[in-house]
């Protein structure tokens, strides 16, 4: 994964790459080396496109915090989360919403 200078380019192409449908991986923070991965996964059941915050709706089926799946109980899996299409440009990067 790799930074870009043009985040906004790095949400459009999620845009027009992932559909209602879909099933993706969305990572909470960019993983780095030392620190575990955290990330939901999970199918879009809507593209909203409220000004300012277009995202993906998630149906979370798969929960991993630190590298290691949360269960049920204590975790995001069963609800809908919202995964922003593009984020800021400190926080965007390449990788961070991709289709499975």
């Amino acid at each position: 994964m790799s930074k870009t200078s043009n985040y906004r380019e790095i949400g459009l192409k999620n845009a027009l790459t992932i559909t209602c449908g879909d099933r993706i991986r969305s990572y909470d923070f960019e993983p780095i080396p030392g620190r575990g991965r955290c990330y939901v996964e999970g199918t879009v059941v809507k593209i909203t496109d409220a000004p300012g915050y277009n995202a993906f709706v998630i149906d979370v089926d798969c929960d991993v915090f630190d590298d290691n799946v949360i269960l049920f109980e204590e975790g995001r899996v069963g609800m809908k989360i919202f995964a922003p299409i593009a984020c800021s440009e400190w926080s965007e990067y390449e990788g961070r919403i991709t289709k499975i």
